[in-house]
């Protein structure tokens, strides 16, 4: 499987929505949020297909406030 990217656009204040379909046996998906500017500041939900919320992630969540938001989602069932 390739790489799968979404590129756009946002404004500060701005909501944008993407669903991104992934295979039933995909088990690791990285997420990569890069704003590239560390004045603004950004919030990430990722949702499962079943509509559970995986948790509400924020630029500063990995110790720095740098314009991004990098995840790696393991999936834990086999």
């Amino acid at each position: 499987m390739g790489i799968r990217t979404i590129y756009d656009t946002i404004r500060q204040g701005e909501t944008n929505l993407h669903e991104k379909s992934v295979s039933s046996g995909l088990t690791l998906l990285v997420v990569d949020l890069n704003w590239g500017d560390s004045t603004d500041s950004l919030r990430l939900k990722v949702y499962t297909p079943s509509g559970a919320l995986l948790g509400t992630y924020y630029d500063n969540a990995d110790g720095q406030t740098d314009g991004r938001i990098y995840l790696y989602i393991l999936s834990l069932t086999v």
